[in-house]
């Protein structure tokens, strides 16, 4: 059995006025699932091609949706535009922000390249058109790939952080629960840091000891299992940041965590010192909400999925306590792992 789906395609015509030709075949029966002739407005022959080719992904991942063809399957691009190809076979849309929701949509298929052809014309001319009943249901099934371009994806931000980052960082703060939101301060971090490949390197975990208010209160013992002589014992957050930030190296990295407000916490902690701490910085600008990427992006989930749910719902336990900022950590490096695995 030939384990290929092919798509043919190109464009001719003039700027505003270009022309998309295409058509989706599977080999296996010599069937022509698709074949559209499409009107594109486009400035450029490069803009026309790249946007041709977002089309037939779009319909692709349809027909996979709709169960038309199976999921594992290797798509197979012919076209006659060499930048095409390479930049289809170098996976190089991750690295042209106007066009990497490309990459958003090549990243879904099980395996993919693109050979350049020069009679594609032809061979696409010689197929006879099928009945519309199916690119009509692929147009309907294409309207949530729509939603998540215009949402502006998180796991596009992702693998085009994956191209410069040697390391990865799976963090998790634990807080203070008191009422004003101003008041919140980071009482714990935890800290696992791997290889690209799912090899850790190292663990971090320290408490911190809060500037404004000291004494923690029950609900928030009971939630972190933290105790008050941790948090009187701990060092400031400028002096345990500066000790994560020798830990965390210099090698380019990426930090993930899960939900929640760390982000914001960081953020207004590092308001309040008046030290630059470069890793505070550092995190801010190169940081990923791994719980959106899950569960917006892959999941298409309605809702959140709390961080134990999620690692069961692949196939695991969750490992330790949760709320330890630690323990957190580790099982998100786990979860994100895994999943990596499970496509």
């Amino acid at each position: 059995m030939n384990n290929n789906i092919e798509a043919y395609y190109y464009i001719e015509g003039e700027t505003n006025n270009f022309i998309l030709q295409y058509i989706i075949k599977d080999p296996n029966n010599n069937k022509v699932l698709i074949k559209i002739k499409k009107r594109l407005k486009e400035e450029s022959y490069k803009i026309a091609y790249y946007h041709g080719l977002h089309y037939i992904c779009k319909n692709i991942l349809s027909l996979i949706s709709l169960n038309e063809i199976e999921i594992d399957r290797n798509i197979i691009f012919f076209t006659d535009k060499k930048d095409v190809v390479n930049k289809i076979n170098k996976k190089s849309f991750s690295y042209d922000e106007e066009y990497e929701y490309i990459q958003f949509f090549l990243d879904k298929f099980y395996n993919y390249k693109c050979i350049e052809i020069k009679n594609v014309r032809k061979i696409i001319s010689k197929e006879k058109r099928p009945p519309m009943a199916l690119y009509i249901r692929c147009k309907k099934a294409g309207k949530e790939y729509r939603k998540l371009i215009k949402r502006n994806s998180t796991l596009l931000k992702l693998n085009k952080y994956l191209i410069k980052t040697k390391e990865l960082i799976f963090f998790d703060f634990e807080m203070n629960c008191v009422v004003n939101f101003n008041d919140v301060e980071i009482i714990s971090i935890g800290a696992v840091k791997t290889t690209l490949n799912g090899e850790i390197i190292s663990k971090f975990y320290r408490c911190i000891k809060p500037k404004k208010i000291h004494k923690l209160t029950d609900k928030c013992i009971e939630i972190t299992s933290l105790k008050q002589e941790e948090i009187d014992k701990a060092k400031s957050f400028e002096n345990v940041f500066k000790e994560f930030e020798l830990w965390c190296g210099n090698n380019d990295k990426l930090f993930l965590y899960w939900g929640g407000n760390d982000i914001s916490v960081l953020k207004n902690d590092n308001n309040r010192t008046k030290e630059n701490i470069e890793i505070v910085n550092y995190i801010l600008n190169y940081n990923i909400d791994y719980q959106e990427v899950l569960c917006k992006d892959i999941l298409k989930l309605d809702d959140s999925l709390s961080l134990k749910n999620a690692v069961l719902r692949y196939g695991s336990l969750f490992e330790g306590s949760q709320h330890n900022a630690l323990d957190d950590s580790y099982n998100l490096s786990k979860l994100y792992f895994q999943e990596r695995k499970s496509r």
